[in-house]
């Protein structure tokens, strides 16, 4: 019993947090989730200043010359491009800074996570740096509403329904080359597809 009075005691306090910060639907959607790790998370990094843009995420020199590199290449016209970074170097976080200019420009991002187990620690990573129009297409996740302008898929989740309106798309593990992904590709030519992968060689 106590341990259970407890866990409801922080629930409420995350509650109470993503609400004063983020706003109550936020804090709803959020605490509806019945997968603890992502309460845990979001709760453990919420004591960064709030913000709605994520502009609190400082990128280090080697991520801010890769963005660039980016960057360069969609000006050239590539539309499929491949971040090659080892594990440790904060692609994640770059995506993240990536989605926040994204939608400035009022287009919508993607990021396909290659387990489902990954869902919630990557929507934990965007609401870490203050970025909570960020939602879930993965089963029935509680988290799940289609008009958010960031959505974390699953590959799983996305062989079987229609794919999500997104202009610039991160593909996590892209050296597993999944084949709905190239499906996806040849539906969406005009679409980024930004691949993340320490390996992407391997296959």
């Amino acid at each position: 019993f106590g341990f259970r009075a407890a866990l409801a005691n922080k629930y409420s306090e995350t509650y109470k947090k993503a609400k004063s910060e983020h706003g109550e639907s936020f804090a709803r959607r959020l605490c509806n989730s019945q997968l603890s790790d992502a309460v845990r998370n979001v709760n453990s990094v919420e004591s960064q200043p709030a913000s709605s843009s994520g502009q609190q995420l400082k990128l280090r020199p080697d991520q801010i010359d890769a963005r660039n590199s980016i960057g360069r290449s969609l000006k050239e016209g590539r539309r499929r491009v491949i971040l090659k970074a080892s594990t440790g170097f904060g692609k994640t976080e770059l995506a993240v800074a990536m989605s926040a200019g994204a939608i400035a420009k009022n287009k919508r991002v993607a990021f396909c996570a290659p387990y489902t187990t990954l869902i919630n620690q990557t929507i934990a990573r965007y609401s870490k740096y203050g970025e909570t129009r960020v939602a879930a297409m993965q089963g029935d996740h509680e988290l799940t509403d289609p008009s958010q302008p960031i959505q974390v898929c699953s590959h799983q989740t996305l062989a079987r329904r229609k794919f999500p309106d997104a202009d610039l798309i991160f593909v996590d593990e892209c050296h597993l080359q999944f084949e709905v992904i190239y499906q996806w590709m040849e539906e969406r030519p005009d679409a980024v597809f930004a691949g993340l992968s320490a390996t992407p060689w391997s296959k």
